[in-house]
């Protein structure tokens, strides 16, 4: 990340420190000699080693900053969802400090302070930029379950039902682990039989 108002030489040096680049100094004469020593922009950006000192000034010059996308699968479990995080590079502390945090949002009105996040990632697939943090991309999933909630009106279905929107969700995720095959035909059909036999239980 190359911040606002960074300096030419401090960009060089920072550049060699993360390994980027070998000289700092080959790095500064050739940004001079192309006169692109003012024209590099700030940003996040996804630099290899293997790029050629040309390609990184090109790519610093341009300010294209670096994007990536993460996939979480409906229904998947919080376990899993850890997981893909760790995968795309995350420490596992920053991860899990990201899913133990309290987050002060509307989809949680309800939810018991004791109860993790599970069922609470919705499943979906993100374009990030390269500067996110785990918690910048929980959040962003909760801004999307949040729109969901708000456009099928969940709350007051749920309601009706006499449920919180929290046992609502727990409810929809236990319906979809016991319907792992629904008919295509009638997906929708086998899916609220069973709420209804778990409804009827509670």
């Amino acid at each position: 990340t190359i911040d606002a108002g960074t300096t030419p030489a401090a960009i060089a040096e920072q550049l060699e420190v993360s390994g980027v680049i070998k000289s700092k100094f080959a790095f500064t004469v050739y940004t001079k000699l192309s006169r692109t020593e003012n024209n590099l922009k700030a940003g996040t950006y996804n630099l290899q080693p293997s790029l050629s000192t040309p390609a990184i000034v090109d790519h610093l010059v341009s300010g294209k900053q670096d994007t990536f996308s993460v996939t979480f699968l409906p229904g998947d479990t919080l376990a899993s969802n850890r997981q893909k995080l760790i995968d795309l590079g995350y420490k596992a502390s920053e991860v899990d400090a990201a899913l133990n945090k309290a987050y002060n949002r509307p989809l949680f009105a309800t939810k018991p302070a004791t109860a993790d996040l599970e069922g609470y990632i919705f499943g979906d697939t993100y374009e990030l930029d390269a500067s996110s943090t785990p918690e910048t991309i929980i959040n962003r999933t909760f801004d999307e379950y949040e729109d969901v909630v708000t456009k099928e009106n969940l709350v007051s279905g749920f309601k009706k039902q006499g449920l919180t929107l929290f046992q609502g969700i727990t409810l929809a995720s236990i319906v979809q682990r016991e319907v792992t095959n629904p008919a295509p035909s009638r997906p929708n059909d086998d899916q609220r039989q069973v709420a209804r036999v778990f409804l009827n239980r509670m």
